[in-house]
């Protein structure tokens, strides 16, 4: 089943964290990468 793409938001991303293996990830700001790692 695939999902349409969804924008991550940094809320997102903290949630996720440690749930969740996301293999590609865009981002645009320190913010962002930082909630990715």
């Amino acid at each position: 089943m695939l999902r349409p793409r969804k924008k991550y938001t940094v809320r997102d991303l903290q949630l996720l964290k440690g749930k969740r293996c996301l293999t590609h990830i865009h981002v645009k700001s320190p913010e962002e990468a930082t909630a990715a790692e």
